[in-house]
């Protein structure tokens, strides 16, 4: 008698008394899959889907444990992909690709931070802590002043200092501008100083839109 799906993914889970850790085939992330309607479906939403029911195709089921073969529904919950790559950032650790052991990139960590920031997702100073490297790295990579023989994403726009403000000796660019903009729901003025080395002031009147006021 053939298995029901059912019978055939918890054969493969080792319950714990806190992790369920998936026993069958994984992925280089540690991340369980599962064959389940004709192709190779990600263990863990599987399970999240499962036990709470469907999702869009558009959210990402991520771990409150950190434990990538971890399929227990209660550790799981569903985000989308910009909050899935916040939590990497907040748990500090690297969801894409090969894990990040020190300061060095390689073409496709480089390809990966493109990617990211193209599409919004994260602006550089947590781009910088995600791939660990300082902020400069990632701006320069951006900009094109380095890594320049890997192909850019169409819709990437470069932080380029000289554009939006008419002062030579300008600290911010639109880019900053507007990751501050976002920033301050969660952030005070003096903590956005600090990240940015600006005072007090240039990051206020920004805010209030006294300067910047193009920037939108």
């Amino acid at each position: 008698m053939k298995k029901s799906d059912k019978d055939r993914f918890f054969e493969k889970v080792e319950f714990t008394e806190s992790c369920w850790i998936w026993k069958g085939g994984k992925k280089k992330s540690g991340h369980g899959v599962f064959y389940f309607n004709g192709r190779l479906t990600p263990a863990h939403r599987f399970s999240y889907e499962f036990h709470k029911g469907k999702i869009g195709k558009e959210l990402y089921v991520c771990h409150k444990c950190d434990n990538p073969p971890c399929v227990n529904p209660e550790h799981l919950f569903p985000g989308t992909q910009k909050e899935n790559m916040r939590d990497c950032v907040h748990k500090k650790r690297h969801a894409f690709g090969e894990r990040v052991k020190n300061s060095e990139l390689n073409k496709y960590k480089v390809e990966e931070i493109l990617h990211i920031y193209s599409g919004g997702f994260l602006d550089q100073y947590e781009l910088g802590e995600l791939f660990n490297v300082s902020r400069t790295t990632i701006q320069a990579i951006i900009n094109g002043r380095s890594w320049i023989h890997i192909e850019r994403p169409e819709n990437l726009k470069p932080c380029n200092r000289k554009q939006g403000s008419k002062s030579k000796a300008s600290k911010l660019c639109e880019f900053d501008v507007l990751e501050i903009r976002k920033k301050i729901l969660y952030k005070s003025r003096a903590e956005l100083a600090r990240e940015y080395k600006v005072n007090f002031t240039t990051i206020d009147s920004l805010v209030k839109g006294k300067t910047w006021a193009h920037v939108k």
